[in-house]
């Protein structure tokens, strides 16, 4: 036993067959308990096996019988551990435990609505009593086949497909129902009804993915990008999103920590066992080659997934001008329907109007706004000139529009003065099906546009993606972090930028083993709070 910040880590050794979980639990949880008050330690309890037949069914059962006897009936204890198929711990709460991981939940698996299927899914450990309660059976004959499902009265209410998944070999790791009823929602209102008087509960957000990350079938990483490749608005993002899916970031990740051990290995090997060493001396040079490495890869996946954030947050767009220059021609000619009313009378646009558009892959916001001008008369008019330049100061990018037919005016370039300076603008010079002012052009170069004719609009989607640098970093790496992934990257990143060889050794190797400690995290190899965890997983939808 190691006690370490109040985290009381027991490692048990064994090559026995037939080990008794019942014992080691007993042992560990007495052990870690303090002789004065008998409670359990601050900090969680951490359980590591040797004995790879504890993946096996059987085990897994017993384990789980083990837990409710032993653990979530003994109110002392507080933290207990979750043993995966690869070994890979994570602590719950004794709370959490009861509340999930012992009870069978139930919800919806695909969209509301009325439809020709729907699909609703059930797991957990009394699963398969559940439903063999509601299509009135004593076993399952196959693991898919069609039943008739009986309410708690014994009423037939639908005809459906059930697919049986058995625990280890299902999404979650428990075994799972799932029922593909008729698209009605009073099917589906029933069905969950009945299933709930049966003894399922209602699933919270994302707690069938918290289920299968906390029992060993995903990383986070993969948890997450279940979540970006359902909500992801391009084709770009979904391939980005498979990255995660696919387990290339995870292995990306490996490699950094395969690196920086290395490099602890290089440091300690001479200092801690200078007589097995090959060389009493600390290899420096291959040190910072390895170290370097590890920086250039961090430094471009940040640089990469910034880059490409785009695809995953879009772009807010507000379109500004004088009066009767087109920018509502322009918001109907991009969206490709007569969405903005169009008049030559000046005034016509008084509120903002907001339409979400794909532009090279790049979900884009758009935002009409009311005719920017001085003398405006009307009161409406007035209010929806402050809007418009408000939503200026929110904006990612503006396209402001002059006449090309008039020229750059003296009000054009009063109105381009006062813009936000850090807001990256695209000038547009529209109406080039007219005759072209030649002689007053703005400063700063622009785009010719006809949001009559559409000339020029290839040439406004190239000056868009200019605008973004999205050909700056060059990478055969698709890569889109979300928050939480860009934070520990970053964190990690930190500890290592500024290690050169006139700093002292042991203070190179604890910045690495900070970085690590990041890298872990990214994965979900490293969670002492059940909030963290909850937090990523309530962005989830029901039934995921």
């Amino acid at each position: 036993n190691k006690k370490m910040d109040d985290v009381v880590i027991t490692h048990l050794a064994t090559n026995s067959t037939k080990i008794s979980l019942r014992n080691i639990l007993r042992v560990v949880l007495d052990a870690v308990k303090t002789k004065e008050s008998k409670n359990i330690v601050s900090g969680p309890i951490i359980l590591t096996f040797d004995n790879k037949k504890l993946t096996k069914r059987s085990q897994h059962n017993v384990f789980w019988k083990v837990l409710e006897e032993e653990v979530l009936n003994e109110q002392n204890y507080k933290y207990v551990a979750i043993i995966d198929d690869k070994f890979d711990l994570t602590l719950i709460s004794i709370d959490k435990m009861s509340n999930n991981f012992t009870s069978t939940i139930i919800a919806q698996a695909s969209p509301n609505g009325r439809g020709a299927l729907s699909i609703i899914r059930l797991s957990g450990r009394e699963a398969h009593q559940i439903a063999l309660k509601v299509i009135n059976k004593k076993f399952f004959s196959k693991e898919k086949e069609l039943h008739w499902l009986f309410d708690q009265e014994q009423n037939k209410f639908d005809q459906a497909l059930l697919l049986i998944f058995n625990a280890p070999n299902s999404f979650t790791g428990e075994d799972i129902i799932e029922f593909c009823c008729h698209g009605s929602p009073l099917i589906v209102q029933k069905l969950i009804e009945t299933c709930l008087h049966y003894g399922a509960c209602m699933a919270e957000a994302g707690e069938f993915a918290q289920r299968a990350f906390l029992n060993g079938k995903m990383n986070l990483l993969q948890a997450e990008s279940i979540m970006d490749l359902i909500s992801a608005k391009s084709a770009k993002l979904l391939q980005m999103t498979m990255n995660g899916l696919d387990g290339s970031l995870k292995n990306q990740i490996e490699d950094l920590k395969f690196k920086l051990t290395q490099i602890l290995g290089l440091i300690h090997g001479p200092l801690d066992f200078p007589i097995e060493s090959e060389t009493t001396e600390i290899d420096l040079k291959q040190i910072y080659k390895l170290l370097e490495e590890t920086r250039e890869t961090i430094y471009k996946l940040l640089e990469k997934s910034r880059q490409n954030n785009i695809f995953r947050t879009g772009l807010k767009t507000v379109i500004l001008g004088r009066p009767n220059v087109g920018k509502s021609s322009l918001l109907n000619l991009l969206l490709q329907e007569e969405r903005a009313i169009v008049s030559p009378t000046a005034g016509t646009t008084r509120d903002f109007l907001t339409e979400e558009i794909l532009i090279k892959d790049i979900p884009i916001t758009l935002i009409d706004t009311a005719g920017l001008r001085q003398n405006a008369q009307n009161e409406i008019e007035q209010i929806g000139i402050q809007k418009a330049l408000k939503l200026a100061q929110m904006a990612d990018l503006i396209l402001f529009i002059f006449d090309v037919s008039c020229g750059w005016t003296e009000e054009d370039q009063e109105l381009f003065i006062a813009l936000p300076k850090n807001t990256k603008t695209i000038i547009l010079g529209n109406k080039s099906d007219l005759k072209i002012n030649s002689a007053d052009k703005p400063a700063e170069n622009f785009v010719c546009i006809s949001a009559k004719t559409t000339s020029g609009l290839e040439n406004l989607e190239i000056a868009l993606l200019q605008s973004l640098n999205l050909n700056e970093i060059e990478s055969d790496f698709e890569i889109s972090l979300n928050q939480r992934q860009m934070g520990l990257f970053l964190n990690a990143f930190k500890p290592l930028e500024d290690l050169n060889p006139e700093i002292p050794i042991e203070f190179v190797s604890l910045k690495i083993e900070e970085s690590l400690n990041y890298l872990e995290q990214i994965l979900g190899h490293k969670f002492s709070s059940d909030k963290a965890l909850n937090a990523i997983f309530a962005n989830f939808c029901i039934g995921k």
